[in-house]
């Protein structure tokens, strides 16, 4: 038996200092990983965040680990709220078939504001015997 997940979704970053500098080069590697998805029997999304500046205030991994933990507070800066957003919209487009994105919307900032969200990303902490003490 295979295992892994069967519905996957990228964060495509394009611009100066990725890989891919075009957003039409992003397209590409997009639908080539939908068309490699398929071809797995899985079901791929993507998102295609331009890095031609930093998503939200922080660069580095502890500060930008800092900035999710806030984020996941529900004190996030409006570029990161609508990254967050879009991804997890496709993720719920492709769990629940919901294609509204007003509606994902709203559900995800319920889950973020609600505490849940935070509360799955301790579990996830813990599951993973992270020591750390940033949240």
């Amino acid at each position: 038996m295979l295992l892994g997940s069967n519905k996957i979704v990228f964060d495509l970053s394009c611009g100066r200092g990725t890989y891919l500098q075009t957003k039409d080069d992003a397209k590409r590697l997009g639908k080539l990983l939908v068309r490699i998805g398929k071809a797995l029997n899985k079901e791929v999304g993507y998102i295609i965040t331009s890095m031609d500046e930093p998503v939200g205030n922080s660069v580095g991994n502890v500060l930008e680990i800092r900035e999710t933990i806030e984020a996941l507070n529900g004190k996030m800066s409006k570029d990161v709220e609508d990254t967050v957003v879009s991804l997890a919209s496709i993720v719920l487009n492709l769990a629940n078939r919901e294609k509204d994105f007003n509606k994902n919307r709203e559900k995800i900032l319920d889950v973020i504001n609600s505490g849940a969200a935070l509360q799955k990303f301790r579990q996830m902490v813990v599951a993973q015997r992270w020591k750390s003490r940033i949240y």
